[in-house]
C-alpha cells in the first residue's frame, strides 16, 4: 500500500475493523465521524465539527483539505489533532446538557482539536518554543466559536471560559517556552488562560471587524508555512497600526500579563451568573 500525503505536517493511521462511520458534508468538505458502538455521541459530534469547520471558513479561511475525520480511540485524558484526523477518546453518551447552554468536554474538545486544523496544521509553528501561538490561539478561537454559534453568555464563550477566569499577574511571558514551566499548573495558567486572553484584549482595541481581519491575513499569509511570534505581530501592526503592534508586543514578551480593560463588568457578571 503506498499513501501519498500532501502539505501535511504529522501523519497518522488510526485503524480498526470495529469501526462504523457517519459522513456529512459541509462547505464541500466530507467530515466523518469514526466510532464503535455510541452512534448518539458520533452524530453530536460530527454535526458540532461540521459547524466549526463552517465558523472558521468564513471567519478565518477556508479550510485547506477535502476531508476532516474525528476517531473514537481509547486515549485518555484529552484528545489529539492531527492533519485531516481529530483523535478523540471513547465517546461517552453525555447526560443532562443542552448545547445552547453548555458543552460538554467530549464537545468542547472536538471543536478544539478542529480549530487546531487552522493553527498548527494550516500555519505551523515550533509548539515546544511558542505554544502561545498554536494553543492560546486555539483556546481563545474555540471560545469565540461557542459565543458567535450560542450566544456571549455560553457556558464555553469568552465571557465565562476567557473574561471570567482572569487571575493574579504573577506569570511568566506568555512568549515562553514549555521548558520555562517546573510544572502543568503554571504552563496551564500562561498558556491556557493569561494567553488567551491576550487575542480578546486584541479584539476589545481593535474591534471586530479589524481582529477578523488579523486572523485572516495571518491565516493567509502563513499558510503551509511556519510562523512566530514577531510574524503575527507584524500582521497586528499591517492591519491596526505601529501603536496597536506595540501594546501587544508588549503583552505579549514582558512577565505578569494582566489585561485589566476586558474584566467583566458588574453588570456582565449579574448576567453571567443569572445564566
Amino acid at each position: 500500500l503506498t499513501i501519498k500525503a500532501e502539505n501535511v505536517r504529522d501523519f497518522v493511521i488510526i485503524m480498526s475493523e470495529k469501526y462504523k462511520v457517519k459522513t456529512k458534508e459541509v462547505d464541500g468538505i466530507k467530515i466523518s465521524s469514526y466510532y464503535i458502538n455510541n452512534s448518539k455521541a458520533a452524530n453530536m459530534l460530527l454535526n458540532e465539527v461540521a459547524k466549526t469547520v463552517k465558523f472558521m471558513n468564513k471567519n478565518v479561511g477556508k479550510y485547506a483539505y477535502d476531508e476532516l475525520r474525528i476517531t473514537e480511540t481509547f486515549l485518555g485524558g484529552g484528545a489529539m489533532e492531527y492533519p485531516q484526523v481529530i483523535q478523540m477518546g471513547n465517546f461517552h453518551e453525555e447526560q443532562n446538557f443542552n448545547i445552547e447552554e453548555n458543552a460538554p468536554f467530549l464537545i468542547e474538545a472536538a471543536v478544539h482539536e478542529t480549530i487546531h486544523q487552522w493553527f498548527y496544521v494550516g500555519v505551523g509553528n515550533n509548539e515546544f518554543k511558542e505554544p502561545f501561538l498554536d494553543e492560546s490561539l486555539t483556546v481563545f478561537t474555540t471560545a469565540y466559536y461557542f459565543e458567535n454559534q450560542y450566544g456571549k453568555y455560553h457556558d464555553s464563550g469568552v465571557v465565562r471560559k476567557i473574561r471570567g477566569r482572569m487571575y493574579g499577574p504573577n506569570i511568566k511571558p506568555l512568549n515562553s517556552g514549555v521548558d520555562k514551566f517546573s510544572d502543568w499548573g503554571s504552563y496551564s495558567e500562561v498558556i491556557y488562560s493569561k494567553g488567551p486572553a491576550f487575542f480578546e484584549d486584541l479584539r476589545q482595541r481593535v474591534g471586530e471587524e479589524k481582529f477578523k481581519k488579523i486572523l485572516e491575513n495571518y491565516y493567509e499569509k502563513y499558510l503551509f508555512k511556519n510562523a512566530t511570534i514577531e510574524g503575527l505581530l507584524d500582521v497586528i501592526g499591517e492591519v491596526a497600526g505601529e501603536d496597536i503592534k506595540k501594546t501587544m508586543k508588549k503583552a505579549v514578551t514582558e512577565a505578569n500579563y494582566f489585561p485589566e480593560n476586558i474584566q467583566l463588568t458588574d453588570e456582565e457578571q449579574q448576567m453571567q451568573y443569572r445564566n
